[in-house]
């Protein structure tokens, strides 16, 4: 099978650049990528597991608890469909995966203050809906992304140092 690489790279300004320039690019990217995964990890270990206690903290059913851990996860992987077609209409990739990032990353700031301040189990539900929606949307993205930039044959051993340091952080944290 061949491997579609990129065949050419530009930087912000949409100029070509030397390949110099564009070796150095890929590897500041996955040494981005890998510390992605580690703080990842640490948003799993931090956050991800215990929206059901908050949700138990604002006094939540028995049935909202049920929508918590199901309906939200079942959303995104729905909409994680659009999230390809956006992928094939935008560009950058890259722009995506930021994105998404850091809509899902701020979406923390309306979880913890909102729900708090409102003691509201149905807006906590929405924001979790928002949170994993924004995440499933970078998906495609970066693993197209990083398919076009990790080359076949060193594939496992990055994949391997990425989950190595995510493994590291979601045991530490």
């Amino acid at each position: 099978m061949a491997e579609t690489r990129p065949t050419k790279i530009e930087n912000s300004a949409g100029e070509p650049v030397s390949d110099t320039q564009a070796k150095k690019a890929i590897k500041d990217t996955l040494t981005h990528s890998i510390r992605s995964g580690g703080w990842h990890s640490v948003m799993l270990g931090f956050g991800e597991s215990y929206i059901s206690a908050f949700a138990e903290f604002l006094n939540a059913s028995a049935y909202q608890l049920g929508i918590i851990g199901s309906v939200p996860l079942f959303i995104a992987s729905i909409l994680q469909l659009a999230a390809v077609k956006l992928t094939n209409i935008f560009e950058s990739r890259k722009r995506i995966v930021l994105f998404f990032y850091f809509a899902q990353v701020s979406t923390w700031i309306f979880i913890l203050t909102l729900s708090y301040f409102f003691r509201s189990v149905w807006l906590l539900i929405f924001l979790v809906v928002l949170f994993y929606t924004f995440g499933s949307f970078t998906e495609p993205a970066w693993w197209s992304w990083m398919g076009d930039i990790v080359e076949e044959k060193e594939r496992g051993k990055y994949f391997g140092k990425k989950n190595r340091v995510a493994g590291f952080a979601s045991l530490h944290f």
